[in-house]
């Protein structure tokens, strides 16, 4: 039977060996963002924890139990986590519904627990054909030759490369942090968008990250650099058979140049390559460009929000609903 601990304003995860222990959501918009906020909000004032589980997106985060583990094992969960009385709220979220979870929730509901679920949307995935060359005409015509037409014209504008980072070459992962840094500051996610790498605490968080060396084997960055300055790039994270693409951004001079594309074809290159991965995950938002690389609904992300059943729990429960009923 797996064995659970559950510290105050820490993760609540399975005892396991994975190296994925750090607690950051990438998707930071949205309703559950919202509501977040509120719930932290309460607990600044309530003088309780709101507990998020592991990982770092919808993708990555833990399973609360293995999908291996017995009924018995989210009995223990479930039975365990109502003891610590200054949790009042558990995050279980952002994730993609599976067989663990499902079996999860509905153990916390058999145990009087209240849960609140928000659905953030839905992910886009794009499955891979037996080879680029194959996958590649069956986009729209003349895609991948515009693509190139811009690459073209960018080098001769510029003394131009792509710089493909990944764990089996010589890579400084600081310098490559500060270069993806360089490129938000110049991007509209500085102004109006939600940086994923700007600021110290994300700058610190992904090199925790990609200290590990088992962790940034699953990580690959592509960059375009232009006269020796880092103008766009695409960060993208493996788990298992599936490619996810976590970010991506250019600055805006050289927005004419649809460097995203340029990348994105280097991505997909790669990607039919790679003989572990299938499918590459383009994430949420933007349907439209997405289906130009073949990319359909595939998972719908969720936000489950769970109370204990405690009074206090109740409380805090009685307050998000009434909060989220005076929002609509």
């Amino acid at each position: 039977m797996a064995k659970f601990h559950c510290v105050h304003r820490q993760p609540i995860l399975p005892q396991t060996s994975t190296s994925l222990t750090f607690v950051r959501s990438l998707m930071t918009d949205g309703p559950s963002m919202r509501l977040l906020h509120f719930l932290r909000k309460l607990r600044k004032l309530l003088q309780v924890a709101l507990a998020p589980t592991g990982g770092l997106q919808y993708v990555t985060r833990y399973r609360i139990v293995p999908c291996t583990a017995a009924k018995e094992d989210f009995k223990l969960l479930t039975s365990s986590l109502a003891k610590y009385k200054k949790i009042q709220a558990i995050r279980l979220g952002p994730v993609t519904n599976d067989k663990s979870l499902t079996t999860f929730i509905k153990a916390l509901q058999e145990t009087n627990w209240k849960l609140i679920k928000i659905e953030e949307g839905l992910s886009y995935t794009s499955n891979l054909l037996e080879n680029f060359e194959l996958f590649r005409k069956t986009l729209a015509a003349k895609k991948i030759k515009k693509i190139n037409y811009y690459e073209r014209k960018l080098k001769k504008d510029y003394d131009t490369f792509i710089q493909h980072y990944k764990l089996d070459s010589t890579v400084d992962w600081e310098n490559v942090i500060d270069d993806l840094i360089t490129i938000e500051h110049s991007s509209w996610v500085s102004k109006t968008g939600e940086p994923r790498f700007i600021g110290d605490k994300n700058r610190n968080f992904w090199l925790s990250v990609l200290s590990s060396e088992k962790t940034a084997s699953l990580f690959n960055v592509w960059i375009i650099y232009a006269n020796k300055k880092p103008i766009s790039f695409c960060f993208t994270f493996r788990i298992d058979n599936e490619l996810h693409i976590l970010a991506n951004s250019y600055d805006e001079d050289f927005s004419s140049y649809s460097t995203g594309s340029i990348l994105y074809r280097d991505v997909f290159i790669y990607a039919h390559e790679n003989p572990i991965i299938s499918k590459v995950n383009i994430g949420r938002g933007n349907s439209g460009y997405k289906s130009t690389w073949r990319a359909e609904p595939s998972d719908v992300i969720v936000d489950w929000i769970a109370f204990p059943p405690t009074i206090s729990g109740r409380c805090f429960y009685f307050l998000t609903k009434l909060k989220r009923a005076l929002r609509k």
